[in-house]
């Protein structure tokens, strides 16, 4: 799989996200589910289920810098979620 890179402001500071690409030859479930994808990631909200970014805590935020280290943030989607249709 191919990705982009985009930049978003997460609380007021710029942020670097690795998108995954939308093959031009993929099925269309499969490019529905990364353009969902893609814009959960660029807002933190989720269109189709409403799962928000969880970022790690203060310390493990302090830490990472400390470190030079990019922050992780994670984003739970249901089940069912259409941006979870990737095969």
């Amino acid at each position: 799989m191919k990705f982009d890179l985009s930049v978003t402001v997460i609380n007021g500071q710029k942020a670097l996200i690795v998108q995954p690409a939308i093959p031009d030859d993929a099925p269309q479930e499969v490019k529905n589910a990364l353009a969902t994808r893609r814009e959960a990631n660029a807002t933190g909200v989720c269109p189709a289920c409403g799962a928000v970014w969880t970022r790690p805590s203060r310390a493990e935020r302090r830490e990472a810098a400390r470190r030079g280290d990019p922050v992780h943030l994670r984003m739970e989607h249901e089940d069912d979620c259409s941006a979870l249709r990737v095969a």
